[in-house]
């Protein structure tokens, strides 16, 4: 028993103490008593494996949720927007006019999308802890997780599962193995106008009163037809009340509410900052290329969004954490929890962990910006230097290449077995290029790498080769061959020892542009990252642990861990914010449309206006509700204590941009309403053969 204590880490607030409705709680651990205590919630076995069954993880970031026998998926506009951008053409702008497949034959395969459905769990804390303890260094620890790493998630292919992850959680005191079943044939069947999937745009984003349509829906297939889905949630057509219970089924990224202020201080006054100038230039550059034409518009609009939305993220943050209390809080925080360490001997060695954490902060602030220029943070993420699929082709074909002809155990992250068929997925999924944008991107990129290390460094001058950044762009993308799906899968071909001896040969002599300039940086990339994960990761990962100890000593051990996007279940009560109302109307998007002159972004799609007669303009739009959410929830399914669909998470308020750090009474999240999904989509859209799919 003292052993399974010490292992559970409080992840606290500012305060160290729960705030109400806090948590994003793992499904095999849910917050029962506080269920029971609050909300009188008492669901039974049977209801919550329902909705951990009927919640999906997007590969390329999000959530979702089965709706139906037949495979429907439902998730956010924003969340599909690339595979609409992607199934669109100049004749065909279905970003701009929506999209609805008349029938099965007509709905539009998603390129390289593919959707997790977590289906057991199970705990290996004892054996991977026990496997790292039996190293001394940080890299025979790090060499040691990633094997066990490897074959436990090998295990969930031989149980008959799509893929196995092993779930590091409260920063190492725990590990989880989850087993998923993946889907890979994902097709989309509607997504209305972006007019109304955004409505407002960039100035409403992240605020309150909202009047979006922010919904997609996909199906998921096997062996080229719907999938049988045994989970799914049916929807509530009942209108919310002020005081409802709101349960959230998702998946958050990742938070950091067990940081130490030495931690927080690095990401407001460092990370942070170099991100937010990053997507200031980026959005400009992008900006100045989609105004040149409509074209170029329709092409550059999903990664506009994307990055207009990581701005104003990032922008909300660093002012949250400007906010002298935030730092202040975790300070005293890390005071008491010292007080306790030096008071206890048995805990006092735990103590080391303060100055280990601010040391790695010092490691990471040194390898931050070319780490993030070469490698991108995590795996898999683009460098900001090489800011193209194309680029990203090359990368990953030249890794395969190498990593192929390791041991599983030994290769990199993202490249073992159980990672490959996904990445090869993406790889080779054939998505557009437009040679004309993937040259300004790239050209910009590079001309952001000679800035901030200088023109005249030897990587900016091997990548420049004597050109400047637009020529050295234009040659790259208008040489390289790789933006044909069967050229990069003629260059990954073979799984024989002997094949992959030869396929390394043929990535590693290739002459191809794009595959001679990832030759050249990647060695300077893979140093940067190794370094990264060895003195900064595993420092962090090991200093949080003794952190947890004293944690749990200080404040309890009954909570939640920091989010890692795996799946999660929130909760809260429908609620408004000070004397703002919780919900919106149908009726209130005309006025807010009026209030502004009906001006860009506060323009309302035709077929709203035509279809006006005919909608219950009181029916609920959108609504906040208290559940505590972070980027990765987009697409979460809302359900109420019966365990009926009620909402479509797409938002958060401008004050719940901290949430990754700490957890307020102010936070909302923003949802759509199943009444104004099925008002649109039977009124507005015609998709009554789609409602009839959902509500049977």
């Amino acid at each position: 028993m003292l052993s399974r204590l010490c292992s559970i880490l409080l992840v606290v607030t500012m305060t160290g103490n729960l705030v109400a409705d806090e948590g994003m709680w793992l499904y095999n651990r849910p917050p029962s008593s506080e269920w029971k205590t609050r909300y009188q919630y008492n669901p039974s076995a049977e209801l919550l494996e329902n909705m951990q069954k009927s919640s999906l993880r997007f590969n390329d970031g999000g959530s979702g949720s089965f709706i139906s026998s037949n495979g429907l998926v439902l998730t956010n506009h924003h969340v599909a927007s690339e595979t609409i951008q992607e199934l669109s053409t100049a004749e065909n702008n279905y970003v701009e006019n929506g999209f609805l497949a008349k029938t099965q034959a007509d709905e539009g395969k998603a390129p390289g999308l593919s959707l997790d459905q977590l289906v057991l769990m199970e705990d290996h804390t004892a054996p991977v802890i026990a496997a790292m303890a039996a190293e001394a260094t940080s890299e025979g620890k790090s060499k040691a997780f990633e094997k066990m790493k490897s074959n436990l998630e090998l295990q969930c292919e031989v149980k008959g599962y799509s893929k196995g992850q092993l779930v590091r959680l409260f920063y190492g005191a725990e590990y989880h193995l989850y087993c998923y079943k993946t889907y890979r044939d994902v097709r989309l069947v509607f997504a209305p106008e972006t007019k109304i999937g955004f409505f407002g745009g960039d100035p409403d984003n992240f605020e309150f009163p909202r009047y979006n349509l922010d919904m997609a829906i996909f199906r998921v297939y096997e062996n080229g037809v719907p999938a049988k889905t045994d989970h799914f949630l049916k929807w509530s057509k009942e209108p919310l009340k002020e005081g409802d219970l709101a349960l959230v089924s998702g998946h958050p990224g990742r938070t950091q509410r067990i940081y130490t202020a030495d931690a927080v201080e690095f990401l407001r006054d460092t990370q942070f900052p170099f991100l937010l100038n990053s997507f200031k230039r980026l959005e400009n550059s992008l900006i100045q290329y989609s105004q040149k034409s409509d074209e170029n518009k329709r092409q550059t609009r999903d990664e506009l969004f994307g990055v207009q939305n990581s701005r104003k993220a990032f922008q909300g943050m660093v002012n949250g954490l400007q906010d002298p209390r935030v730092v202040r809080a975790k300070r005293e925080r890390d005071q008491r929890l010292t007080q306790v360490g030096l008071s206890d001997p048995t805990l006092r060695e735990n103590l080391k962990a303060f100055s280990q954490i601010a040391e790695a902060q010092k490691v990471h602030s040194k390898l931050l910006k070319r780490l993030y220029l070469l490698e991108g943070r995590r795996a898999g993420a683009m460098p900001m230097a090489f800011n193209s699929p194309l680029y990203g082709y090359a990368r990953t074909i030249l890794r395969l290449a190498q990593e192929d002809l390791k041991p599983n155990a030994e290769r990199l992250s993202g490249y073992q077995d159980a990672e490959r068929a996904e990445l090869v997925g993406e790889l080779l999924a054939n998505s557009p290029i437009y040679k004309s944008f993937e040259a300004h991107k790239l050209a910009d990129s590079i001309s952001f790498l000679g800035e901030q290390l200088g023109i005249n460094h030897p990587l900016v001058l091997k990548v420049l080769n004597g050109k400047s950044p637009i020529d050295r762009a234009n040659e790259l993308v208008t040489g390289t061959e790789l933006q044909s799906a069967e050229v990069r899968e003629f260059l990954i071909s073979g799984q024989t020892q002997a094949e992959k001896k030869e396929r390394a040969q043929r990535v590693l002599t290739s002459q191809d542009p794009m595959l001679v300039l990832a030759r050249s940086v990647d060695p300077s990339a893979r140093k940067l990252f190794s370094q990264y994960a060895q003195k900064v990761v595993t420092a962090e990962a090991q200093g949080y642990a003794s952190i947890g100890k004293l944690i749990a000593a200080t404040f309890g051990t009954n909570t939640y861990p920091d989010a890692t996007f795996t799946l999660r279940i929130a909760y809260g009560e429908v609620k408004g914010l000070g004397n703002i109302p919780f919900s919106t109307t149908v009726g209130g998007a005309f006025e807010h449309e009026k209030a502004h002159g009906a001006k860009d972004p506060w323009v309302l799609p035709q077929s709203w206006h035509t279809a006006k007669s005919q909608l219950d303009l009181s029916s609920q739009f959108n609504f906040m509700c208290t559940a505590d959410i972070i980027g990765g929830n987009s697409g979460s399914p809302v359900i109420n204590r019966t365990g009926e669909l009620i909402g479509l998470i797409f938002d958060g308020n401008i004050e719940s941009l901290t949430s990754n750090y700490e957890s307020h009474s102010t936070h909302r999240a923003v949802s759509v309403s199943v009444p104004a999904m099925l008002e649109a989509l039977e009124k507005i859209y015609g998709a009554t053969d789609l409602v009839q799919q959902i509500s049977s």
